[in-house]
């Protein structure tokens, strides 16, 4: 996706977070800690499960991250084990998360399972392993919270469809975004009306109305941005569409109050209780 560079974004975003700050249709209260009446909508997307403070992709992060650090919604990765079912994980190996090198889709689930992803995190956290798919949306369907999944490897459509009718999870409760549009088209196969997120486009497409019409006939309903991309001139487009924006990945407190200026429809951070405090 094109990146706006990091200055101009904070140039931009920051001349409208001041001048928002300064306005009553911002901030009622002047004096008060700076939140936004426009971010009254935007909701907190906890990144990785909960990717400052649990085991990415866990079972026990997705928890946290609902249940103690304010998220409205998980994001996920998800890639295929060699059986073939959905495994919540980043990486194409597990070497970074623990101390096995083995790669994901050489592995059976039942072998995924034995895996501890805890204890290179925290001792706290030993004996946490890999959660599927399907465990996930169990839990994001008892709690009745939403859920955000990247898919990272092809040809995952069925596999997604699978965990999705074994978890009862309403469809209208879950966003797909991938790297690789053919990943997304592909769900559009065996799901009735997916909710698709897409990169942002080349600007040359903005205005090209076969464009807009191509992305609603295949059920993208919005763009996931990294928020150093975000244009405030392609949010107003994109709003005017009728299309969501997300922005990723947002850790920082300054940057998440210039983003919220930006009038964006969610924000995936690793830090969701942080978030939360700069929202109304």
């Amino acid at each position: 996706m094109p990146n706006t560079p990091s200055c101009v974004f904070i140039s931009i975003s920051l001349c409208l977070f001041l001048l928002g700050a300064c306005s009553s249709e911002y901030n009622s209260d002047p004096a008060s800690s700076g939140k936004s009446a426009a971010g009254s909508n935007i909701k907190v997307v906890s990144h990785r499960g909960l990717g400052c403070c649990a085991p990415e992709n866990s079972l026990i992060a997705v928890r946290r991250a609902i249940e103690t650090h304010g998220a409205d919604q998980v994001e996920i990765d998800v890639r295929l084990s060699k059986d073939k079912v959905a495994v919540a994980v980043h990486d194409a190996n597990f070497s970074r998360i623990s101390t096995s090198p083995d790669r994901v889709a050489e592995l059976d689930w039942s072998e995924i399972q034995a895996i501890d992803i805890g204890s290179p995190v925290d001792e706290d956290f030993r004996g946490a392993t890999p959660a599927s798919l399907t465990s996930i949306l169990r839990y994001i369907e008892q709690q009745e919270a939403e859920i955000y999944i990247d898919i990272k490897t092809r040809n995952m459509a069925d596999s997604i469809k699978a965990s999705i009718t074994d978890s009862g999870i309403s469809l209208h409760r879950i966003w797909f975004w991938s790297g690789n549009n053919k990943n997304l088209w592909q769900l559009n196969r065996v799901l009735d009306s997916p909710q698709l997120l897409v990169s942002a486009p080349d600007s040359s497409l903005w205005h090209d109305p076969d464009y807009w019409q191509q992305l609603k006939d295949r059920h993208v309903v919005g763009f996931s941005i990294h928020y150093q991309g975000l244009d405030p001139a392609f949010i107003q487009l994109a709003k005017q569409q009728g299309m969501m924006i997300d922005a990723y990945t947002v850790n920082a407190e300054e940057d998440m109050a210039a983003v919220i200026a930006l009038g964006v429809d969610s924000i995936e951070t690793d830090y969701p209780q942080r978030l939360r405090k700069l929202l109304p």
